[in-house]
């Protein structure tokens, strides 16, 4: 077949020199499929990330209506102060 120890694949013999390496898996998961655990701890990193954004936007949501309320809260002293001084 042409084939020579050592030598690159190929034509011009500018293919591989060594051969594909092997992995050797511990799982009977398919080709292209990560170990069960990584794939664990990539959903459970998603969901954290899910959860620290939700808690963010609810502390902004928090943060606004508690600034909202207190504006309606002074409008309502200087109406009030407005009117006594009258």
């Amino acid at each position: 077949m042409g084939y020579t120890p050592g030598s690159a694949l190929g034509k011009e013999g500018s293919g591989r020199a060594e051969p594909v390496g092997i992995q050797i898996r511990r799982t009977r998961v398919g080709i292209g499929r990560e170990e069960p655990h990584k794939e664990k701890r990539k959903r459970e990193e998603i969901e954290a990330e899910r959860e620290r954004k939700k808690e963010k936007n609810l502390m902004e949501e928090f943060g606004s209506r508690q600034k909202s309320q207190w504006r309606s809260r002074r409008v309502v002293v200087k109406f009030y102060e407005s009117k006594s001084s009258s």
